[in-house]
Formats: structure tokens, C-alpha cells, sequence
């Protein structure tokens, strides 16, 4: 659609007051030259996003697993098997590896079987995962790093 300059504006126009062909595709390549440049940064910032959610949700996941672990874990007849199987469970069922998850149980802040735990004692349950573990483009970049969950503290019913 051609656009008609108006005579208080500068630019160069055609003898019929429209801009020409020329000026047209020049504003097009710049157009194109401004959309290389930020394109880029788009991508970047909309990868970094969905990796962000992805962390998130992973960390959700594993909260979740040790809260069911630490609810395992409280009743007399909670064993620390017992408790890292259901922890197993919610992380395979999430598709995450539970084989690369660490797993850190303890009664009353020392690292024992919560069998050995007395009434009223503090079990605490936290998981943690590396980030190469999670499926997302971050493992590539974060080798060393992990997503951890919070520390799910509840008092044993015995």
C-alpha cells in the first residue's frame, strides 16, 4: 500500500507526492537490519524463561517428594527404605532420575534410621537433584550446579 507524504514532512517523494520505490526499500532493509540485531536477544530471553519455569517446576517436584518421604518416615513403621522408595517414586513419576538424586534423611539432625526416632522427635527430609538430571538446555551450562528442595521437617508419631 503506498503511503502519501505529506508536503510538511522531508523526505523524498515521486513527482505524484508518494514516497518512492527507493526510500521504501530502504526503510524495509532497515527494518530487516533492526530484526536481526534484537532477534537474537528475543530468543535468549524466551529460552531463559522456559528454562526458569523448568528449574521451578523441578523444584516443586522435588519438595513435593520429600514432603511424602518425611510423611512416610512417621508413623513406627517408617525405615529410611521405605522412605527413599517413595521419594523414588515421585521422581520417576515425574520423569526426573531418581538414581542421580541425593537424599538427605535425618531424626533429630543426626543422619540415623528414622525407625530409631522417639515420640514428638523432629524427621527431616531434603532432596536434591543435579541440573544435568533435569532435561533442560541449563545442564549444559550449569555442570556443577543442583536444584534442591526445601527441608520438610515433621514430628514423629510414635
Amino acid at each position: 500500500m503506498l503511503q502519501r507524504i505529506s508536503p510538511n514532512t522531508s523526505g523524498p517523494t515521486g513527482p505524484t507526492g508518494f514516497a518512492s520505490i527507493r526510500t521504501r526499500e530502504r526503510r524495509f532493509g532497515v527494518a530487516v537490519l533492526e530484526f536481526a540485531v534484537i532477534a537474537p536477544v528475543l530468543v535468549f530471553v524466551v529460552i531463559g524463561m522456559l528454562e526458569l519455569a523448568r528449574g521451578l517446576q523441578v523444584k516443586e517436584t522435588l519438595t513435593d517428594a520429600a514432603r511424602k518421604g518425611c510423611r512416610t518416615a512417621l508413623p513406627s513403621t517408617g525405615t529410611n527404605a521405605a522412605v527413599t522408595a517413595d521419594i523414588n517414586t515421585v521422581l520417576t513419576n515425574s520423569n526426573l532420575s531418581s538414581t542421580a538424586a541425593t537424599i538427605i534423611i535425618q531424626v533429630n539432625g543426626a543422619n540415623v534410621d528414622v525407625s530409631t526416632a522417639a515420640a514428638n522427635t523432629p524427621i527431616s527430609v531434603k532432596v536434591a537433584i543435579p541440573y544435568s538430571s533435569t532435561g533442560g538446555i541449563s545442564g549444559f551450562f550449569l555442570t556443577g550446579a543442583s536444584i534442591e528442595s526445601e527441608k520438610i521437617v515433621m514430628m514423629s508419631q510414635r
